[in-house]
């Protein structure tokens, strides 16, 4: 019998996957659409539900005890526990009672119009970006397709704008249809998002999930539809994961087999936190440990390219630090460690909870921003980034805080539009 088929192997992940996903429950049903629960509950999947899949890893193409060693199952999942909890107690303790939701969040002047202008720029940014660059979902692997975008960030940026209107549309409407609709927009354009740019699936769920969490949280759907679409979307991952890394699903045993390995590769990537764990507990490099150098380095993806003729395709922030200098890979694509391996790029082993407790208290501030009753373009901006706490718990911190600020540029320029759109169009009168 192999120890990854012993119930044993697992008893302390099993116990501190138990701890933390009560507490994430429990923060969910009383803080509701919040960093800190969402956060929280991305930190628990991303850190921990990878082990389940180890004993249907036993014969794979990267066997079990390559891709998690019995011998580290009890050291990584401790060193995960305690960052979650530091987490925790920096994000939630001592913290207000958040507002509630149930009746919506007030949008002052017409949410009809910034929706329609919030989509126009969407419509307008994907027309330029095909005519310029066409669409690169056909190249050969996904680093390439990354190659072939870069320069197009102002039009990548505003491609975008349909959350924001997903976001406003299902706080205001008062539509019965509106669940409906707010999930049409996102898939119609999360769709063309995904096919322009060449397999980012990442824009299109964070409008999915935030339509059905706002949508579930002010009473326009039940409980019943709220884990089906749970359900529907934890299918759509893998699925949309097989068609960017170009898999061929001709026969269902090899799609059922493919389905499983992308959908846990793609939640709970364990096999880089154990990658991590293992080379900072040997290594003598002592430029190995990068400190705060690899969050500043993240911003600098925000210099355009006609300004840096050499900028790289992907930026050095502490993820693909792991990726280029622990696995040795430079095939242009980040390989996440979670939250984990990220913090010991900063940090080292001995202080990697420091980015557990500073990724605690960054999302209490964005917590205040969301908590108003207003629809401003901050907490707008702050509501379009809350399904990216999934990047903060699968990749790093920095990225996570690069995201915001990026849609904070792209809801000021819609909103600007928005205040000039709403001079120019003549009020109605009574």
């Amino acid at each position: 019998m192999s120890d990854y088929t012993s119930i044993i192997t697992y008893i302390f992940p099993i116990i501190y996957f138990s701890i933390l996903f009560f507490l994430a429950t429990y923060s969910f049903i009383r803080n509701g659409i919040r960093f800190k629960s969402v956060g929280l509950m991305f930190l628990v999947i991303t850190h921990f539900v990878g082990y389940a899949s180890l004993p249907f890893r036993i014969d794979a193409l990267v066997p079990a005890d390559e891709y998690m060693p019995v011998d580290y199952i009890n050291d990584v999942s401790l060193k995960s526990f305690i960052g979650i909890i530091i987490f925790y107690l920096a994000s939630h303790l001592l913290s207000p009672k958040p507002r509630g939701m149930a009746r919506g969040k007030i949008f002052f002047g017409s949410a009809n119009l910034f929706v329609a202008i919030s989509l126009s720029v969407s419509i307008i940014a994907m027309i330029i970006f095909y005519i310029t660059k066409g669409s690169s979902f056909d190249s050969d692997n996904y680093a390439s397709k990354l190659g072939e975008n870069a320069g197009s960030g102002l039009l990548l940026m505003p491609m975008s704008a349909f959350v924001p209107a997903v976001i406003v549309y299902s706080f205001t409407s008062k539509s019965k249809y509106a669940f409906a609709k707010s999930c049409g927009i996102s898939i119609l354009f999360g769709v063309a998002f995904y096919i322009l740019i060449g397999g980012s699936r990442n824009v299109m769920f964070s409008a999915l999930l935030m339509a059905t969490l706002i949508c579930f949280v002010t009473g326009k759907i039940n409980k019943f539809k709220f884990l089906i679409i749970g359900c529907i979307g934890l299918f759509l991952v893998a699925a949309l994961g097989m068609l960017r890394y170009s898999n061929s699903m001709s026969s269902s045993g090899a799609a059922l087999s493919l389905a499983i390995q992308y959908l846990t590769d793609s939640l709970s990537p364990i096999n880089y936190q154990y990658e991590a764990v293992k080379y900072y507990d040997n290594t003598t490099n002592p430029d190995a440990v990068g400190g705060i150098y690899y969050m500043f380095s993240q911003f600098s993806g925000f210099v355009p390219r006609f300004l840096w003729e050499e900028k790289p395709i992907v930026t050095m922030n502490s993820s693909y630090y792991f990726t280029t200098n622990i696995l040795g890979m430079s095939s242009g694509l980040n390989m996440a460690s979670t939250l984990l391996g990220s913090s010991l790029v900063l940090f080292g082993g001995y202080f990697y909870w420091l980015a557990y407790a500073l990724s605690g208290l960054v999302v209490r501030m964005l917590d205040i921003i969301i908590n108003s009753n207003k629809l401003t373009v901050m907490s707008i901006a702050g509501f379009v980034t809350v399904p990216f706490t999934f990047f903060m718990a699968r990749e790093s911190l920095e990225l996570f805080m690069f995201i915001y600020f990026k849609n904070l540029i792209v809801v000021s320029f819609v909103y600007l539009l928005f205040k000039v759109a709403s001079s120019i169009i003549p009020k109605k009168t009574a």
